[in-house]
């Protein structure tokens, strides 16, 4: 478990230098399929993480649809708003 928190540590500590790169995004991806595991529930930032590669790869409309899943399962107003500015750009 140690290892787990260390990597959670580093991820929150990438993501505020508001600089996402590939290997960031590789991260969160196994963040949200590691709290999927240990915790046996679904979380934002597996379709958040999903919609922003779906983006980048062009695919819009599917963006979209994943960032908005993701909006309905953050609890944190801070988060659904960062979403929906993100969703917002994937339209523009």
């Amino acid at each position: 478990m140690r290892k787990i928190e260390e990597a959670e540590m580093l991820l929150r500590r990438a993501s505020q230098m508001n600089q996402v790169g590939p290997f960031q995004l590789e991260a969160a991806i196994q963040s949200a399929h590691t709290f999927r595991r240990l915790s046996g529930h679904n979380n934002w930032p597996y379709w958040a993480t999903r919609a922003e590669l779906l983006s980048r790869l062009g695919r819009f409309a599917e963006a979209i649809e994943n960032y908005h899943r993701a909006i309905g399962l953050a609890i944190d107003p801070a988060v659904r708003s960062f979403l929906q500015e993100r969703a917002n750009k994937a339209t523009a």
